[in-house]
């Protein structure tokens, strides 16, 4: 790319809607032949995609929640949330959006687990809940935003391969990145909640 001395626009790589990659292996298992070239610069540092922003009469407005917060952008200037607004303007505003082909169901309170050995779950912290799932992962044992915003997209696509049924997702605190973690995840789970 340095070489050719011309910009480089390119699509994301995965089809429209579904998970994204973090590692050239998940390009290469969504496109596969239908691509020449993969370059792996090893995993994504930071998991998710970028934070689109645009201005607004000297404020900052957040289009997709990403990687750089909103606390981070409001030393900058004052930020104002449009994401929500409903309207399509930029790429991951669909209503669903970055799902597996499994159903994904975030675990919000008061929701009841119709659990089974063919569910999986992934927790928040250590597994605390007592029911059975076939398969277990937490984004963070240590409730670390930033490691479960980079494990994010892995885990989805690892459980996406399993033999399960169905998609437990215990929701993050939406502070800093998790706001970016959350509005994913519901996207995923549009269909289910």
């Amino acid at each position: 790319m340095r070489r050719s001395d011309r910009p480089v626009a390119a699509p994301s790589a995965n089809r429209f809607g579904r998970v994204s990659p973090s590692r050239a292996e998940h390009v290469f298992d969504e496109l596969g032949s239908r691509i020449a070239l993969i370059v792996d610069a090893g995993p994504a540092a930071f998991g998710i995609e970028s934070t689109i922003v645009r201005p607004v009469d000297g404020r900052i407005a957040i289009v997709r929640p990403g990687p750089v917060t909103e606390e981070a952008l409001a030393e900058v200037a004052p930020v104002v949330e449009e994401f929500a607004a409903g309207r399509v303007t930029a790429p991951g505003q669909t209503p669903s959006h970055y799902a597996p082909s499994k159903p994904v169901t975030l675990l919000l309170p008061g929701f009841r687990v119709e659990h089974s050995e063919k569910s999986g779950l992934l927790c928040w912290g250590q597994n605390q809940r007592p029911e059975s799932f076939g398969v277990v992962r937490s984004l963070s044992e240590d409730c670390d935003l930033a490691e479960a915003a980079a494990r994010l997209f892995s885990l989805l696509r690892e459980f996406d391969q399993l033999p399960l049924e169905r998609i437990y997702v215990e929701p993050v605190p939406e502070i800093g990145v998790g706001k970016a973690i959350m509005n994913r995840l519901r996207r995923a789970a549009y269909s289910e909640n």
